[in-house]
């Protein structure tokens, strides 16, 4: 007899949940804030950890080749990629989407996961934002998302998502009600493809509320009370602000419920971390 195939939505609900209990053990052994201004950041990936680089020069890549289930090899990877003291020039010119996502994770962390000093823009909006998790992926080739029944995914293909991948997930409170709050980032302005990231990640988390609940309640210490994700884009200005392509794109997403952050290009060359010029549409 054949073995059986997991089901993805057994697969998910496992996934979130190995993350969920990787948080809580962390949470005991390391000191976030300390770690960021060492320009170390631990992911967390499924049921295992990765070492990652908060380095400007060297912005969320891994400090080794493999991840880990235990802290302590996490921290050794550390240390090792530490000694090396290696610069990447290349770094400083390209990746820029990973750079500006590479100060936003730093800078939260440096402040207890408070997202509001690096996006100052969202104070408009919220009254508390702190910052999760970055890079969560769910499903594959062999489990895609898009297998699971009742979804309305929008079509990144022809057959719909096979992976859906989040830049950044956090949490916010707007008054008493709190949100889950995912955050996409674009070093262009495709504005059909990053609608699609939001929406199709919105769904899934919305499908998979219980263990995105625990997930976020152990990243945070919030309790969720809306679990109606707001969407955050951020992208670049435009050639030229306020032409009517641009205008129509603003009034169509915020028509959608997506809150708009837009960035200066011209601070990047010359001051790698001037991401302070992000303005809320």
């Amino acid at each position: 007899m054949q073995n059986q195939k997991i089901p993805t939505e057994t697969i998910i609900e496992n996934r979130l949940q190995y993350m969920a209990a990787k948080v809580e053990s962390l949470n005991t052994a390391v000191d976030i804030v300390n770690y960021a201004e060492k320009d170390r950041y631990v992911r967390i990936c499924g049921a295992s950890l990765r070492a990652v680089s908060l380095r400007d020069d060297y912005p969320l890549c891994g400090c080794a080749k493999t991840s880990s289930q235990k802290v302590n090899s996490i921290i050794a990877h550390f240390e090792k990629f530490e000694k090396q003291s290696q610069a990447f020039p290349k770094y400083l010119t390209q990746k820029e989407e990973r750079r500006l996502q590479n100060w936003i994770i730093k800078e939260s962390l440096k402040k207890n996961r408070c997202m509001l000093m690096p996006l100052i823009f969202l104070k408009n909006v919220f009254d508390e934002v702190k910052f999760a998790l970055d890079e969560v992926s769910l499903g594959d080739i062999h489990h895609p998302v898009c297998s699971i029944e009742g979804t309305t995914w929008a079509r990144c293909n022809d057959a719909g998502p096979n992976i859906v991948r989040c830049d950044i997930l956090a949490v916010g409170r707007i008054g008493s009600e709190v949100f889950p709050v995912i955050v996409e980032l674009k070093s262009n302005r495709s504005m059909t493809r990053l609608t699609e990231q939001l929406n199709n990640f919105s769904e899934l988390m919305i499908r998979f509320e219980k263990p995105f609940r625990q997930l976020l309640n152990a990243c945070t210490g919030m309790e969720i009370t809306n679990f109606t994700p707001k969407k955050i884009m951020i992208w670049p200005l435009p050639p030229q602000r306020g032409s009517m392509q641009a205008s129509r794109h603003l009034i169509a997403l915020r028509g959608s419920g997506i809150i708009v952050g837009e960035y200066n290009r011209g601070v990047f060359g010359s001051d790698p971390v001037a991401w302070e010029n992000l303005y809320l549409y």
